[in-house]
């Protein structure tokens, strides 16, 4: 899942767009269906299955792909004009056909990952002008129809993530603006977590469900997970005049419709965590949350961290991994992770890996951890991205990776490719495949 906000300047450097990421983390119209071929790389399981091309008004997707039930992948792209909402099909003969479902105006920013309904809708936000949350219905017969559900203003504005849906259809995400306006937070706001919910006559309301105030929380950049009791999991980023440098934090319904928000881990200068979180948060099936925080751990290059709720009610967290720049493997993990069926955990760094390119940062990792039969995690990397070689893409940024109906990773990067780029000789970003 993406989080956070890349600069846009089509004029930068690999090197200054790569430190660009890096200083974050320490801080409509239809087109028809193009068939697109896949690229291998020699020696590898991992594939270039679509280049993002500007001419199309596309530059990078900053978000990670979803998958529906039939094995298509849908993302969003990054302003060249817009930004776009895409869909890839995949081919019985083999490939993929890519078709753009939707271009905005504006550069209205669609950064988010997408979510989707049981009636194969589309949801998301875009974060400029002010920024709203839209949404995107197939027709019958070919053809999507894009409607504004919700345009941000006060009290929350801003988004910077995608939404996520209950089982009744509502909607939920964050702004990394508005709510909360004294003290710290003054004049613009330490961010909210929101509601929009379908009433009857089919019309939807607007709800702030939280105000940060910037004591200890602000800047949520990621959407909100539920458990199965119904309570919202999130991250916050930034907390002004205070040790704290993250949190993780739980929204728990009440009766009488109100929320009651608390910290159920706080990431503290000077320790083992230290470190603003970039990525949310991802249950695993026995209730544990897993998330990552892009510069902080024993090297300062990120960690994979576990919590796990306790017989007192407090949550303990353990370090699963320490990133560190050797080389081999990634640095700074700003993406969500991912579990397979067994267990297992997987997800991108937006620099590092033994690739060449991109100034000697390195230009990311698709990695996977596993737990072992002793205790502890074990790390592989199942892929090193490089700008050296003209059919891989380069820095999965913020973009983490999702399992498709055949087993396979698929994900995207915010550079690289053989795509058409008005920003350069680098690509335009590509989408590709890990076979399992």
């Amino acid at each position: 899942m993406q989080c956070n906000r890349l600069e846009k300047n089509t004029g930068r450097t690999i090197e200054q767009r790569l430190l660009t990421i890096v200083a974050i983390v320490a801080a409509s119209g239809l087109m028809g269906g193009r068939p697109v071929s896949s690229q291998q790389k020699p020696g590898g399981n991992e594939q270039v299955i679509y280049n993002f091309q500007s001419t199309e008004g596309q530059i990078g997707s900053w978000g990670t792909v979803i998958s529906d039930a039939a094995g298509n992948l849908y993302g969003t792209t990054t302003p060249d004009g817009g930004g776009t909402v895409f869909e890839l099909s995949p081919q019985s003969g083999g490939g993929w056909t890519q078709t753009t479902l939707y271009t905005f105006e504006s550069f209205q920013d669609p950064e988010g990952q997408l979510a989707i309904d049981s009636a194969g809708n589309l949801y998301g936000t875009t974060s400029n002008n002010p920024g709203n949350i839209f949404e995107l219905s197939p027709i019958s017969g070919g053809g999507w129809t894009y409607t504004s559900l919700y345009s941000f203003g006060a009290p929350g504005y801003f988004p910077q993530a995608g939404v996520s849906l209950d089982a009744a259809g509502n909607i939920y995400g964050t702004t990394t603006r508005g709510g909360y306006t004294s003290g710290l937070c003054y004049p613009d706001g330490c961010g909210t977590v929101f509601e929009l919910s379908l009433q009857s006559g089919g019309q939807w309301t607007y709800k702030t469900l939280y105000e940060f105030d910037g004591e200890i929380e602000s800047t949520p950049l990621c959407k909100p997970v539920f458990d199965s009791a119904g309570n919202l999991y999130g991250t916050t980023s930034v907390s002004a005049g205070s040790e704290v440098t993250g949190t993780v934090f739980e929204l728990s319904p009440q009766l009488d419709g109100t929320w009651v928000e608390k910290v159920i881990h706080a990431f503290i200068d000077d320790t083992p965590d230290e470190g603003s979180p970039q990525s949310g948060v991802v249950f695993d099936g026995a209730g544990n949350l897993y998330g990552t925080v892009g510069n902080g751990g024993q090297f300062t290059d990120g960690i994979v961290y576990e919590l796990r709720l306790q017989p007192d009610g407090h949550w303990s967290e353990t370090i699963l991994h320490n990133f560190q720049r050797n080389g081999v493997d990634g640095v700074y993990p700003q993406a969500v992770p991912v579990f397979d069926t067994a267990g297992n955990l997987y997800g991108t760094t937006a620099a590092g890996g033994s690739g060449p390119g991109c100034n000697d940062h390195g230009c990311g990792t698709v990695y996977e951890l596993r737990p072992k039969s002793g205790g502890g995690w074990s790390e592989r990397i199942l892929h090193s991205f490089h700008d050296h070689h003209p059919e891989d893409g380069a820095v999965p940024a913020a973009s983490g990776v999702v399992f498709g109906l055949n087993g396979s990773l698929y994900g995207t990067t915010f550079y690289g490719g053989v795509g058409i780029c008005t920003s350069g000789d680098f690509g335009c970003g590509t989408v590709y495949q890990i076979a399992p």
